[in-house]
């Protein structure tokens, strides 16, 4: 809204003429510490993040199977070490929320029985 119409075609006349996406500046700029792999610190975090909010993790959305390195890592093993328990069950692997659409894998948590 607040550019104005020629800069507006310019943009996307230079998108085109490179073959650029419209975000490829915030990658460059953001990418190495915003777009990176969460280490075992990050993970940490956002679990002690979300404890203190009344949240023990969530990731809805299950485009997650087909786009998220984290995710691939969780299934072939390599995931960050974390700690946490469920009805009183100790896990050392990193869990997603899920509800019926998701496939019966043990890194899911189905919290919704009957959704």
């Amino acid at each position: 809204m607040g550019l104005s119409p020629l800069q507006k075609c310019t943009s996307a006349i230079l998108m085109l003429a490179y073959g650029s996406p419209a975000d490829l500046g915030v990658n460059v700029v953001f990418g190495d510490e915003y777009l990176r792999k969460p280490n075992s610190n990050d993970v940490e975090h956002l679990l002690l993040m979300g404890e203190s909010r009344g949240f023990s993790g969530s990731n809805n959305d299950i485009n997650v199977l087909n786009q998220s390195n984290m995710f691939k890592d969780i299934l072939e093993g390599h995931a960050p070490n974390v700690q946490y328990t469920i009805n009183e069950t100790p896990y050392n692997m990193g869990y997603y929320l899920a509800d019926g659409i998701y496939p019966e894998w043990t890194t899911f948590v189905k919290t919704i029985s009957m959704p």
